[in-house]
């Protein structure tokens, strides 16, 4: 068994070999989340920098469109100032 510190290396390379907008995970975690109901989709065997061996890697999808799901949010919510009232010139 992996420690902790493990799985978040895996995560993390996981997250960098995903393509935008796509969710990568293990096989172990494939598992539980075939448990928990998601669509999941084989991507394959994949050997991930600083990890020996290789790794069977599934993405995780959703059974609606995009489109449905709305905007992403973004990182930071905007934060907007009051216009700043200016004194006529005398």
């Amino acid at each position: 068994m992996r420690s902790a510190p493990a799985d978040v290396h895996v995560g993390a390379r996981l997250a960098g070999a995903a393509d935008p907008g796509e969710v990568l995970i293990s096989e172990a975690a494939a598992e539980r989340a075939g448990q928990a109901g998601l669509e999941l989709t084989d991507r394959g065997i994949r050997s991930l920098k600083g990890l020996p061996g290789t790794l069977r890697v599934f993405a995780v999808g959703t059974k609606q469109p995009a489109a449905v799901l709305g905007p992403r949010p973004s990182a930071k919510p905007r934060l907007t100032r009051p216009p700043v009232r200016r004194r006529p010139h005398a």
